[in-house]
């Protein structure tokens, strides 16, 4: 009996635990990774509500998604080695007025506009054929793991020491590949 209600326990501060971050794990469901090439290709797509995404923008709140993607090389009896993080993030403005919307990568701070929800969204929740690393980092034979973090800000980006108070809630997958 009591081990019984030391698994129910657990598992109900497990659900907590991951309730109150708001991170989900989602593996190999929305991620792909192209390595035909010299370089290391990463497909990826926020498996979130995207209607949710949709009436956000068209209420004129701004949203922000965070993509935080690390490689690392995986080790059996050891903590893995980072290989490579890359970092980007990019922003859609709404402007009610002349129902568009401004595109913004906050890494290169390259803008444009778009009239399409549509085409705002799509630039928001996927990375597609995005530039993760060059092949000749890796070895072969040795298993890697690309861990994917995504973060939804809503509104105005704070930019106070808070900020990192107040994480947002967000999702987390992975992937795992060896060199061809």
């Amino acid at each position: 009996m009591r081990r019984g209600a030391f698994g129910v326990l657990s598992a109900c501060l497990v659900a907590c635990c991951v309730g109150a971050h708001g991170a989900w794990a989602v593996s190999d469901a929305a991620m792909r990774v192209d390595l035909s090439s010299p370089i290391v290709y990463c497909d990826a797509e926020w498996p979130g509500d995207q209607s949710q995404l949709v009436e956000t923008l068209q209420a004129g709140i701004a949203v922000t998604l965070a993509w935080d993607l690390d490689v690392e090389e995986v080790r059996r009896f050891w903590v893995n080695k980072e290989v490579a993080t890359v970092q980007v993030a990019r922003t859609v403005t709404p402007d009610l007025l002349s129902h568009s919307w401004l595109l913004e990568d906050q890494a290169t701070g390259i803008t444009r506009r778009t009239y399409s929800v549509q085409e705002a969204l799509r630039f928001l929740v996927e990375l597609d054929h995005f530039p993760l690393l060059d092949q000749s980092l890796l070895q072969g034979q040795t298993t890697y793991r690309i861990v994917v973090t995504i973060a939804k800000h809503e509104g105005e980006l704070s930019k106070g020491w808070w900020a990192r108070l107040l994480e947002p809630s967000g999702f987390s997958m992975s992937l795992d590949f060896r060199l061809p």
